[in-house]
């Protein structure tokens, strides 16, 4: 029986801890990407005023033939549209489906490849495997992808954590009476 309340106990106070973490922490927009040249990739995100130089993040990327995938922090408020721009310039790329992650990388939500559609400087792209192939046109500056949303993204809900700790109390306690019954036998 202590056992049982030791356990709800480790696990209450763990999944606090997470929940504190994912309440105050940022969601993270994660990108696969490669690219045939080094530059910042830029995340633009609508929160309801619209794409603006203040709401947007920007990563360094290297070219590689490897895919890196880059996590760019956005607030845990619902996201209205997401723009992506590769690079500056003109460039190959190639880009997998993006997904929003909380600050403990709980999957909120899942962008299917179909989502990524070119917006400025960027020619049709071409799908391989899981991933779409795509480059700038001629003379490229600012090329850009959006990441077509059908309703703002999730922001997440902190769960709770005296649930999972109930159910691993209960659990124990089960576990106990059943072997102190086999015990007696």
């Amino acid at each position: 029986m202590r056992l049982a309340l030791v356990a709800a106990v480790l696990v209450l106070l763990y999944d606090s801890w997470r929940a504190v973490v994912e309440d105050s922490g940022s969601n993270e927009l994660r990108v696969p990407f490669r690219s045939s040249r080094d530059g910042e990739a830029e995340v633009f995100y609508d929160t309801g005023a619209g794409l603006r130089q203040e709401d947007s993040v920007k990563l360094a990327t290297t070219a590689s033939k490897k895919t890196q995938e880059l996590a760019f922090p956005v607030p845990r408020v619902p996201l209205r549209e997401i723009r992506f721009d590769p690079f500056t310039g003109a460039g190959d790329f190639r880009i997998g489906a993006p997904r929003l992650v909380s600050a403990i990388g709980r999957v909120l939500a899942r962008f299917p490849l179909t989502a990524i559609k070119p917006r400025n400087e960027v020619g049709p792209l071409r799908r391989e495997g899981d991933e779409w192939i795509g480059s700038t046109v001629a003379g490229a500056q600012d090329p850009q992808l959006t990441f077509a949303l059908s309703a703002p993204t999730p922001v997440g809900r902190v769960r709770l954590p005296w649930i999972e700790a109930a159910v691993v109390a209960v659990l124990a306690v089960i576990v106990s009476l059943l072997a102190g019954r086999r015990t007696e036998r």
